[in-house]
C-alpha cells in the first residue's frame, strides 16, 4: 500500500516558479543569487501558510548550486529552542565551515518566540557571521522582534495569497488527482483559507477524504459548516421587503442544519461590503468574485443608500464583537437581522416644525408659506398687525423697494421666519429653533428620569445578603484582595446610607475604585436609587508589631512570668 502524504507536503514548491503569490520576493531572491549579492541574514515575515519556509529552503538549495544542499541546511524551531543555551549551541555550530558546498544555511522558524536574553546572545553572530553562514529568520509576528535584530536583516514581507490564486492552484491539483469539482466549490475553499495556501490544502485533503473523486457543492458546504452567498442574497431580499418573519424562518433553517450563528453574521458582513463596493465602479475590483456575481447582486445595491449600508455593517460588526460573550447567541443574531429589516426607519428625519401650544390658529404661517411659496416671508409678516406691546415697526417703503427674491426653499423659509431684534427678542411665531427643541427634549428626559427613580425601603439583613453576592462576583473575576476585604468587613445601615468601617487607607482606596460599580449593584438589587456609601477608618490603635527579640521576649513575659524561670533553669538564650 502506497504511503499517504498530505497535499501540503506532496505539492510543496521545489523551485521559485512554483511558489504561489509571492513573485516580488522570488524575483528578488533569484536576482540576488544571479548577481552574487547574497546577504548574511534575511527575515521572512507574513501570515501562516504563504511560503516563508518553502522560499527559505529553495534559496538554501540554489545558493549551493543544488549540490548536496541537504547537508548544509539546518532548521531550528524558535518556539521550542528559545533559551540562551540553544542559541549558544547554534553559534558553536556556525563556526564550522561546510564540508560540501559553499554555504551553510540556518533557518530559524517562529523566531519571535526567542527569549530576550537569547536575542541578545544572538546579536553579535547575526551581525558578523562567518562568510560561509547565512541566517534566514521566519516569523508571523514581526512586531515582537527587537529592533536590533530587525536592523541586521534584509526584511521580506510575504503577502496573503489572493482567493483567485489559491483557487487556480487547487484547480491544477484537482486535475492532477482526477477530481471532478466545480469552480464554485474551489472558490469556497479558497475563501475559507483566509489567504493561507497551507490551510486551503488541508481543507482540500479533508474534503477529498469524504467525497473522493466527485465533489458536490452542497456536501462541501456542510463539511465546512459554511454558508454560501445564495443564502445571503435570499436573506437580503427579505431584508429589503422588511419581512422579519421570513428572515427568522430562514435563520432557523440554518441553525437546524448545525451551522454556527457567527457564520450568518460573517457572510452578511461580506455581502453588505460587496453591496457598498458595487456602488462605485472603481471599487468593484475589490470584490473577489466574477462579473456574473456582481451583476446578480447589483440590483440589491440600488435598494440601499450608502448610509443604510454603513448602518447595516455597523450593526453586524457590533454583533460580532458581542457574540462570544453573549448569553443567548442565537437571539443576538436574530436581533441583528431584525434591525437590518428596520434600516428604512432609521432614515426618517426629525420634524423641524412644531406648533406653538400657546396659539390656536386654524392655519399657521408656515402652512401659508407652504401653500403659496412664491410670496415673500417678510411681506407676509409685514401685513400682520403687530401689537404695540412688542415695540416693533416695519419700514414697508424700504421693503417695497427691495427686488423680489427668487423662490426660497423650505429650509431657507424656516430660517428666515425667526427675525432677531435688537433687544434679542423674537417675533411671536409658531416655529421654534432646533436647539430650543433639543433643550426642551433634554429637560423632558431629565424629568422622566427623576420620576422613574425608585426609593424602596430596605433592611440591613438584605443589604448584607447583596453585599456577599457582590463579594462572590469579585471572586469569580479573580479580584481576590477585594473579595477578602468584602468578607472581612460587613456594612451597617444608617437611614439610607451604607456605613463601612475599615482599618487602613489602602483598603479604603481599593473600595473607592469600585464604589460606582458597587453602588450601581446595590441600588439595583435593593430598588433604591438614593442609597449612598460612607467609608471611614477605624480609630482603634493597631497592635504594635514585635520586631526585635527583646520585644518578643517581653511580650511572652507579660503573658506568662514563669517563662523567666524556665529560661534561667535551662540556661536558654533569646533568638
Amino acid at each position: 500500500m502506497k504511503e499517504y502524504q498530505v497535499s501540503a507536503r506532496k505539492y510543496r514548491p521545489s523551485k521559485f516558479e512554483d511558489v504561489v503569490g509571492q513573485n516580488h520576493i522570488t524575483n528578488t531572491l533569484s536576482n540576488a543569487i544571479n548577481n552574487n549579492q547574497i546577504a548574511h541574514a534575511y527575515l521572512f515575515c507574513g501570515p501562516r501558510g504563504v511560503g516563508k519556509t518553502s522560499c527559505a529552503r529553495i534559496f538554501a538549495k540554489l545558493i549551493n548550486n543544488e549540490t548536496s544542499s541537504e547537508y548544509n541546511l539546518f532548521e531550528l524551531d524558535g518556539a521550542s529552542n528559545n533559551s540562551v543555551d540553544d542559541i549558544r549551541n547554534l553559534i558553536d555550530q556556525v563556526k564550522i565551515p561546510p564540508q560540501i558546498g559553499k554555504y551553510k544555511t540556518y533557518i530559524i522558524d517562529e523566531v519571535h518566540m526567542l527569549s530576550k536574553s537569547a536575542f541578545n546572545a544572538f546579536l553579535k553572530t547575526l551581525e558578523e557571521p562567518p562568510k560561509h553562514s547565512i541566517f534566514i529568520l521566519a516569523t508571523t509576528e514581526k512586531e515582537k522582534i527587537i529592533p536590533t535584530i530587525l536592523s541586521r536583516c534584509q526584511i521580506f514581507d510575504f503577502n496573503r495569497i489572493s482567493t483567485n490564486e489559491i483557487s487556480n492552484y487547487l484547480q491544477k491539483i484537482s486535475t492532477q488527482e482526477d477530481i471532478q469539482v466545480e469552480q464554485e466549490t474551489l472558490n469556497l475553499i479558497s475563501e475559507k483559507s483566509d489567504g493561507s495556501l497551507r490551510d486551503a490544502l488541508s481543507t482540500f485533503d479533508k474534503i477529498y477524504t469524504y467525497c473522493n473523486k466527485k465533489w458536490d457543492y452542497k456536501e462541501v458546504t456542510n463539511i465546512l459548516q459554511s454558508l454560501d452567498f445564495s443564502f445571503a442574497i435570499k436573506l437580503t431580499n427579505n431584508i429589503i421587503d422588511e419581512n422579519i418573519p421570513e428572515c427568522l424562518i430562514q435563520i432557523n433553517e440554518v441553525f437546524e442544519k448545525g451551522f454556527d450563528g457567527k457564520e450568518i453574521i460573517q457572510i452578511m458582513i461580506e455581502h453588505f461590503r460587496n453591496l457598498m463596493m458595487i456602488k462605485i465602479p472603481s471599487t468593484q475590483k475589490l470584490i473577489e468574485k466574477n462579473q456574473d456575481f456582481i451583476n446578480l447582486i447589483s440590483p440589491q445595491s440600488k435598494k440601499f443608500s450608502n448610509k443604510q449600508i454603513l448602518q447595516a455593517l455597523s450593526c453586524l460588526n457590533e454583533c460580532t464583537l458581542n457574540y462570544k460573550n453573549s448569553v443567548n447567541q442565537r437571539f443576538l443574531v436574530e436581533l441583528s437581522i431584525m434591525q437590518l429589516c428596520s434600516l428604512s426607519d432609521l432614515d426618517l428625519k426629525k420634524k423641524l416644525l412644531i406648533p406653538n401650544p400657546n396659539l390656536n390658529h386654524k392655519k399657521t404661517d408656515t402652512q401659508s408659506i407652504e401653500d403659496n411659496p412664491n410670496e415673500s416671508v417678510l411681506t407676509k409678516k409685514s401685513n400682520l398687525e403687530t401689537p404695540n406691546t412688542t415695540g416693533i415697526s416695519f419700514n414697508t417703503q424700504e421693503e417695497k423697494k427691495q427686488p423680489l427674491k427668487p423662490k426660497a426653499s423650505k429650509a431657507e423659509t424656516i430660517k428666515n421666519v425667526g427675525i432677531k431684534l435688537a433687544d434679542n427678542q423674537l417675533i411671536d411665531t409658531d416655529l421654534i429653533s432646533i436647539s430650543d427643541e433639543i433643550i426642551a427634549m433634554k429637560s423632558s428626559n431629565q424629568n422622566n428620569i427623576e420620576e422613574k427613580k425608585e426609593k424602596t425601603e430596605w433592611i440591613e439583613n438584605k443589604l448584607i445578603n447583596k453585599w456577599q453576592l457582590f463579594s462572590q462576583e469579585l471572586k469569580k473575576k479573580e479580584k481576590i484582595n477585594l473579595h477578602n476585604i468584602f468578607d472581612r468587613y460587613l456594612p451597617k445601615k444608617n437611614n439610607n446610607t451604607i456605613k463601612l468601617k475599615l482599618v487602613s487607607l489602602s483598603e479604603k482606596a481599593e473600595i473607592q475604585e469600585i464604589k460606582s460599580e458597587l453602588l450601581f449593584f446595590i441600588r439595583k438589587e435593593l430598588k433604591n436609587d438614593f442609597i449612598d456609601l460612607d467609608i471611614s477608618i477605624s480609630e482603634e490603635k493597631q497592635k504594635n508589631m514585635l520586631h526585635t527579640k527583646e520585644e518578643r521576649y517581653s511580650h511572652l513575659l507579660e503573658k506568662n512570668a514563669k517563662i523567666a524561670i524556665l529560661k534561667d533553669k535551662l540556661d536558654l538564650t533569646k533568638i
